[in-house]
């Protein structure tokens, strides 16, 4: 549904004022719309399937690495870690830092951007970000993390 097809009585409406939000952060800044029935994982508030295809997409050596080490069970692993890294520190640190898993396995979880454009790999792993947007996220709090 388009600005243009809302009579004046109609901008004043939640779901109006959610569809420009989502229009202008996919058309504008390129975020990915997801759906939060299907995307979302109520129980570690966060879209796990991009996270897996940006740690895959970015880091595909550590995540070979890591594949070898834990088999079937990489992405329980990151995710245990991950979950266990939010615990204990605000998120901010989380993703700053990144997790580390045994055996010496370290993740970024986002690439912050470069002071300049002297070094293309930093560039490219900046626009690598995958930023998302979700309609509607219902949570209770305090959230229940875990499985």
């Amino acid at each position: 549904m388009s600005d243009t097809t809302h009579t004046t009585a109609d901008i004043h409406q939640e779901k109006v004022f959610e569809a420009h939000i989502v229009s202008c952060l996919k058309g504008d800044h390129g975020y990915r719309e997801r759906d939060c029935a299907t995307d979302y994982d109520v129980s570690l508030a966060m879209d796990t399937g991009l996270l897996f295809e940006f740690l895959k997409s970015t880091q595909p050596d550590t995540w070979r690495t890591l594949e070898d080490h834990y088999s079937e069970q990489a992405e329980s692993e990151v995710l245990k870690r991950l979950e266990r890294a939010l615990k204990e520190k605000p998120t901010h640190f989380v993703l700053r830092d990144g997790i580390k898993l045994v055996p010496n396995i370290q993740f970024t979880l986002c690439f912050f951007k470069p002071a300049s454009n002297l070094n293309p790999e930093l560039t490219r792993l900046f626009e690598a970000n995958i930023l998302s947007v979700m309609r509607q996220v219902t949570l209770s709090y305090p959230p229940k993390f875990g499985h």
